[in-house]
């Protein structure tokens, strides 16, 4: 589970942004992990395509606020 991941650590991630069925699939290293086993990940490996649209979703919730 994450109790087992540390600073540090490869992952390989997969999940969906809340406008899209298709995933965003990245490789990351584990930058922190607090003491409720929340985890920060830093992307390492994200496609041209994939980094496009999350931030296409950042700006669309910036102008909405």
């Amino acid at each position: 589970g994450y109790g087992s991941l540390q600073p540090g650590n490869e992952v390989l991630l997969s999940f969906h942004l809340p406008v899209d069925k298709q995933p965003i699939q990245v490789q990351g290293r584990v930058a922190r992990v607090n003491e409720k086993r929340q985890v920060g990940v830093g992307f390492t490996h994200i496609s041209a395509q994939d980094r496009q649209r999350i931030l296409e979703l950042v700006v669309r919730q910036e102008t909405s606020a």
